[in-house]
């Protein structure tokens, strides 16, 4: 199994089925024997985005928050220590 950690960008255009999205990435996402991850950084980063008018989600955060768990993702949390 791999591990994978989906940065903001990639997130977003999985969610949407955005062409910016590779074909491997694509595939790498979708193939069920790899764990992938969001970190809450990127919910942050989603909503700081939707609040400066810069990005638009159908749904929101809570939409972006009901895909990552609809699609079984795992959203990763800050390690304690280092706030």
């Amino acid at each position: 199994m791999k591990h994978l950690l989906l940065d903001t960008h990639t997130a977003i255009w999985f969610f949407n089925g955005s062409p910016n999205l590779s074909a491997t990435a694509k595939q790498a996402i979708l193939n069920p024997d790899n764990q992938i991850n969001i970190s809450v950084v990127s919910v942050w980063e989603l909503v700081v985005k939707i609040n400066v008018g810069k990005l638009k989600f159908s749904g929101g955060v809570a939409g972006f928050m009901e895909l990552i768990d609809s699609n079984g993702f795992r959203l990763l949390n800050l390690p304690s220590g280092i706030y």
